[in-house]
């Protein structure tokens, strides 16, 4: 009971930023929750991310952010395939979201593990923009993830506008409900 009201707690006030997410996709039918707050060049919002596992290295992520603007976003990411770097993990995230009109998505990712308990990410996130007039805002994040309990990571991003995009930094929380968070 602890244990649960601990994680509920957690994912209600901790921190998320903008891609949060490393290369690796959750296995089949597995579920993850991440949840926070994230700091935006003029303001914050606080987002809620779910990921279901669909099997054959892809996922589905539902997100949502309420705060200074509000957040509703859906992507599909999966693992690229590349030969003889077994250390590397890289994937592709083609996705929609709504925040005062519709935007396509689609984010590069790279990830590599420096233990048992740490993976460092980074990539490129880019928006199309569809409602709001021409541009395509372009952002380079890096972050880590890393385990502090078999289920429980905390998770740290900082992304940087390239053109057009804003800046942004968060900490947060991923829990894993079935299975280990890193292997």
């Amino acid at each position: 009971m602890k244990r649960s009201i601990l994680i509920i707690l957690s994912l209600a006030i901790l921190l998320h930023a903008q891609v949060f997410n490393t290369a690796r996709t959750l296995n089949k039918s597995k579920l993850s929750a991440t949840g926070g707050y994230g700091f935006y060049d003029g303001g914050g919002v606080v987002v809620a991310k779910f990921g279901y596992g669909l099997g054959n290295q892809r996922d589905l992520a539902l997100t949502m952010g309420f705060g200074d603007f509000s957040y509703l976003g859906l992507d599909f990411e999966k693992v690229l395939p590349w030969e003889n770097l077994d250390y590397l993990t890289m994937s592709l995230a083609p996705g929609i979201h709504y925040s005062d009109g519709f935007v396509l998505d689609l984010t590069w990712n790279c990830s590599v593990p420096l233990d048992k308990s740490l993976i460092l990410f980074s990539g490129l996130d880019m928006d199309l923009l569809i409602n709001e007039g021409s541009g395509v805002p372009l952002s380079w994040f890096v972050g880590m993830e890393l385990a502090f309990q078999r289920r429980l990571t905390l998770l740290g991003e900082y992304d940087l506008g390239l053109n057009n995009a804003g800046n942004c930094f968060g900490l947060g929380l991923c829990f894993y409900f079935s299975g280990i968070a890193i292997k």
